[in-house]
């Protein structure tokens, strides 16, 4: 993508079959990133070499995206890759309404480095997943972003320093919601009894339990619960229990007078040393020497 290239009407720089390739279109040329607002179905197929990410202010579109079509509306946001194949058209039956929407447009080594710091794979992830990066943002940020681009919107070929800034923080807020979404959708399936048994878990009240307490009444076995816990939570149960509460314990130490004896008791553990030693390998520090 060169950076002569502008970012408003889309400019077709190759047809290949029956799919346009388009360059980046809008007025801050020369900057990493750029905006529309745009009130219109675009029915052209078409791809380009930059990232996109719709977000849609009122009305409704069917965004029709690599062979796959779903109806958007207000609050429905979508991350758009490089060479994905897409194209909007207006919704049966809704032809004299207005879908008003926001297409950020993101250079991909922009779009790279913004990734990144949601973790080295995280670019990969986004890469290899199949159907369309679609996700959702509250009534809230969406209000709030609508604002901002009328705010921060202006035609000239050379955004001011904070008007870019501000286009940067809220696509980087967008980005963490499609991240979010997509990291937690592969298991939205959780069960109903390991939703109960992490929120037990979460309750100070019960930092005083062993494992085989806080699983009483689930009808599956120890070594069922084990597997699927470590399946669900990407660790196990044991280690999982163990952080919430060594954080809790450090938590106390800083926050209260109990003594490290009292705070072990107060947690369960057998003995205070023993308590000591978890608290050391967990923290890389002994619990005196949070105090201090």
């Amino acid at each position: 993508m060169s950076s002569r290239n502008t970012f408003l009407i889309p400019q077709m720089t190759e047809q290949i079959d029956k799919t346009l390739r388009y360059d980046p279109t809008a007025s801050w040329k020369n900057a990493d990133v750029c905006f529309n607002i745009v009130n219109f179905a675009y029915p052209t197929v078409h791809t380009h070499d930059y990232y996109e990410i719709v977000v849609i202010f009122n009305g409704s579109t069917v965004h029709n995206i690599n062979g796959e079509s779903y109806v958007m509306q207000r609050g429905d946001c979508c991350l758009i890759r490089p060479d994905d194949s897409h194209f909007f058209e207006e919704e049966p039956g809704q032809s004299q309404k207005i879908c008003l929407n926001a297409n950020f447009m993101c250079r991909r080594d922009f779009m790279e480095k913004a990734l990144a710091t949601f973790g080295p794979d995280c670019l990969s992830m986004l890469l290899a997943i199949n159907q369309p990066l679609a996700f959702k943002a509250s009534n809230t940020v969406i209000s709030k972003i609508e604002k901002t681009c009328l705010y921060i919107q202006s035609p000239g070929e050379h955004p001011s320093d904070s008007n870019l800034m501000i286009c940067k923080s809220v696509i980087i807020e967008l980005l963490g919601a499609c991240v979010l979404h997509q990291c937690t959708q592969i298991h939205d399936d959780f069960p109903e009894w390991l939703d109960a048994l992490v929120l037990s878990m979460q309750n100070p009240d019960n930092f005083n339990k062993k494992i085989p307490e806080l699983i009483e009444g689930i009808s599956y076995s120890y070594s069922y619960i084990q597997k699927q816990f470590r399946y669900y939570m990407g660790t196990s149960i044991v280690s999982y229990w163990s952080g919430i509460k060594l954080s809790h314990a450090k938590e106390l130490l800083t926050k209260s007078n109990l003594t490290v004896l009292e705070i072990s008791t107060q947690l369960g553990y057998e003995t205070a040393s023993h308590f000591c030693c978890l608290f050391k390998k967990h923290f890389g520090v002994s619990p005196s020497s949070i105090r201090k």
